[in-house]
């Protein structure tokens, strides 16, 4: 806690380390007014491997894990190496730290079945790229499969299911869409300009 960052600094008459200790006094003002305070803990012993750090570096932790979630910390030279002078903080998310975590606490995300699959036989493909545009100018997220001739329909519902895609249409060779729920089976044919105009209103 703070009690650490006072006794560090009665350890040292190094001036460097003396300013580098009140900066992070400073900070910690700034995080309990922001009501965070009680979150946050100091580890002067924390190094990284990365150089191109000029301040604070930090980690992030939750329960589940043993190892920190998130990583990073003040590189204030950095961005002029590409073309841009600006003070920066950035981090990265360790995604399976996170997931290991999450699956240790019990937590599920909901995830919004928002995509579509649009699976086409190889001589529909340039139907298959105007109704995906169609549907993308409409903001629909679409999402084009090429028809694999050793694949069934039922081999793309359990992908679809696997990956939270909310449907599939299927662009057969009569230039007749299927429009297949993911999660029922359950299917609907229609024609390419009815299916079109349906999403239009």
């Amino acid at each position: 806690n703070l009690e650490i960052l006072r006794l560090a600094k009665e350890l040292t008459n190094n001036k460097r380390a003396v300013a580098a200790i009140e900066r992070l006094e400073h900070l910690y003002e700034m995080l309990v007014t922001y009501e965070v305070d009680r979150y946050i803990t100091f580890d002067l012993g924390m190094l990284s491997k990365y150089h191109y750090y000029s301040g604070i570096i930090f980690c992030a932790y939750t329960y589940g894990t043993g190892d920190s979630i998130i990583k990073g910390g003040r590189y204030d030279n950095l961005l002029k190496q590409f073309g841009k002078n600006a003070p920066s903080v950035g981090f990265v998310v360790m995604i399976d730290q996170l997931m290991i975590a999450l699956a240790g606490q019990k937590i599920e995300i909901p995830i919004a079945h928002t995509n579509t699959m649009l699976i086409y036989e190889k001589e529909g493909r340039q139907t298959a790229v105007k109704l995906a545009r169609h549907f993308r100018n409409q903001h629909l997220n679409i999402e084009l499969f090429e028809k694999k001739a050793d694949k069934e329909i039922s081999d793309y519902c359990n992908y679809a299911k696997s990956t939270f895609h909310g449907g599939i249409l299927y662009l057969g060779k009569d230039n007749h869409v299927q429009v297949i729920d993911s999660n029922t089976g359950e299917i609907h044919a229609v024609s390419v300009e009815d299916l079109t105009n349906e999403v239009t209103k």
